[in-house]
């Protein structure tokens, strides 16, 4: 059921959007994906937090307590432009984690990231039987989760000073969202930010 009591419409595809695709991630994708969470575009806001991992502690976590792992593709035949996961699932109480990470070389292209997240979740809850999603943010990248994404990812809470990073301690984010916010706001958010973003993808370079 919608928020609002009518039946719930099937989701089409999951896996695929206005020519956005989700694949799979495979281990033979771990170098690349190794390559952006190094980037020092990327590496601060990632839960290295700054921190240089060597290889093959990432490639050991890259698979643990993984539900998805996703690459996504603007151009189904074109590389991947970011990945996505979801981990610590609890299928029973219906909760788990997600994250999202941009490929660098796009790391300034408009709404690839909020894309994402949409893409993401519209899969994961008409395949999984989820109820809520969290996504974590540090104090200084939350402003681009709140501004992108709005009523869509509400702050359920604030653990204070709780990472460290640059010679400080930062506040900790948790925002969540449920099938019922995802009924009610994702579907326009998903369709709003194609629409807007659309002309700007298209002039990117390839």
């Amino acid at each position: 059921m919608t928020a609002n009591g009518a039946p719930r419409a099937a989701c089409d595809n999951p896996t695929e959007f206005r020519g956005w695709t989700l694949r799979s991630a495979q281990q033979s994708d771990a170098p690349m994906l190794y390559e952006w969470i190094m980037d020092p575009r990327v590496n601060h806001r990632w839960t290295t937090r700054g921190m240089l991992v060597p290889f093959e502690v990432f490639t050991q976590r890259l698979w643990e307590d993984v539900l998805i792992s996703v690459l996504v593709h603007p151009d189904p035949a074109g590389p991947p432009v970011a990945w996505a996961s979801i981990t610590s699932a609890d299928l029973h109480s219906g909760y788990a984690s997600a994250a999202v990470v941009v490929d660098p070389a796009h790391s300034t292209a408009a709404g690839i990231g909020p894309r994402t997240v949409c893409l993401l979740l519209r899969y994961v809850f008409a395949v999984y039987p989820l109820r809520k999603v969290y996504f974590e943010s540090p104090e200084f990248a939350v402003h681009d989760f709140r501004t992108a994404l709005g009523e869509l990812l509400p702050v359920e809470g604030v653990l204070r000073e709780h990472l460290y990073y640059d010679g400080r301690h930062w506040d900790k984010y948790i925002l969540a969202v449920t099938t019922s916010t995802w009924a009610r706001y994702g579907p326009a958010y998903l369709d709003r930010l194609f629409r807007h973003y659309a002309p700007a993808m298209a002039a990117e370079p390839s």
